[in-house]
């Protein structure tokens, strides 16, 4: 393993034993770790990116409250919407591009959104 990844070279006669569902769990897994990690850096660097800007100012990432529980919505922010108004605006960072990862995601989106118009507006 060098640098966070993995490199698996098989014969063509092993592919069928090495894509069990006992070794795909574990590949999986490992996947979604390093996955994590480059969301949390891109957040990071979606928030310094930003700093400078009148018109958006996010307030924290992962954030969550006691009626999300374990979901945290990746960065808060506030959006200009007119001269003094600010909407809040919630960015779910995601690294990957398929239609149940975009699914997901308009979900997650659809959520935070309601959960904040009943707590806040």
């Amino acid at each position: 393993m060098a640098g966070g990844y993995v490199l698996f070279v098989v014969k063509s006669d092993q592919l069928h034993p090495l894509f069990q569902k006992k070794h795909l769990g574990e590949f999986c897994s490992r996947i979604k770790a390093i996955n994590n990690g480059e969301e949390i850096t891109f957040e990071q660097m979606i928030i310094t990116d930003n700093m400078d800007r009148e018109d958006l100012i996010i307030i924290d990432r992962q954030v969550t409250d006691e009626q999300l529980r374990l979901k945290r919505m990746d960065l808060l922010a506030l959006k200009q919407v007119e001269a003094r108004k600010f909407g809040f605006l919630v960015i779910e960072v995601k690294l990957g591009n398929s239609p149940e990862l975009r699914e997901k995601v308009a979900e997650q989106l659809d959520f935070y959104v309601s959960h904040i118009r009943n707590q806040f507006i």
